[in-house]
């Protein structure tokens, strides 16, 4: 299984870390793998030794920026992804990452900046294109976020998340007929979905199909 693997890779870097316990590599090998584990609390001081051997490591910062927005410090997180792109402006992963950081501190105008440049770098980036459509609504732009929905779903057709943010943008919209539309479609995917199920009522809701609603 994967989480076995991320075992053995945390295995393989401990035996390497005894003999050699400034070992960039296995210090970084472990830290991912304990950030894929989920384990925050743990990749955190591994990070900091890393940057004290070599305070520009990409991988350190980057793993660091992570484990703190897991960890819910989300202006910590920012914080080490500015780093991170100061030293590397291109940099995909510290830019789409960042933009999360900032569509979760609700600062959308911000969030929309950072979406678009890690979609400069990498155009069909999902997360990054969920992000900007979060960030369009947040700032009232449907038609936008809309247009934002349909090109993630042109790379990713069955992304759930993007359906089901694209019949957001409906309803923003009043299409509720469209918008019920495509939370069916999301629904083919993943039927007992609760965001698209939601979506589904308001969708019927704005149709007025009132017994439908009844029945749900």
């Amino acid at each position: 299984s994967q989480m076995g693997r991320y075992a053995e890779v945390i295995q393989a870097a401990d035996a390497a870390l005894a003999i050699a316990p400034e070992h960039l590599q296995a210090l970084n090998s472990k830290a991912s793998a304990l950030l894929n584990q989920q384990q925050y609390a743990q990749v955190l001081p591994l990070t900091e030794q890393i940057l004290r051997i070599d305070p520009s490591n990409t991988n350190a910062h980057l793993n660091q920026g992570v484990a703190l927005y897991g960890l819910g410090q989300s202006l910590a997180a920012l914080e080490a992804f500015d780093r991170l792109l100061s030293l590397v402006p291109d940099h995909v992963n510290a830019l789409v990452n960042r933009s999360s950081v900032l569509v979760t501190l609700d600062r959308a105008e911000e969030a929309l900046q950072a979406t678009d440049a890690a979609l400069r770098v990498r155009p069909d980036a999902a997360v990054a294109l969920l992000n900007r459509i979060a960030a369009l609504l947040s700032l009232r732009r449907p038609c936008e976020a809309l247009t934002t929905a349909d090109r993630l779903l042109q790379l990713h057709p069955h992304h759930i998340k993007g359906l089901i943010n694209k019949a957001v943008a409906l309803l923003a919209l009043r299409d509720y007929r469209s918008a019920l539309t495509t939370v069916f479609t999301a629904l083919t995917f993943d039927s007992f979905n609760p965001d698209a199920l939601e979506l589904k009522l308001q969708a019927l809701l704005g149709l007025r199909r009132f017994a439908e609603v009844i029945t749900e």
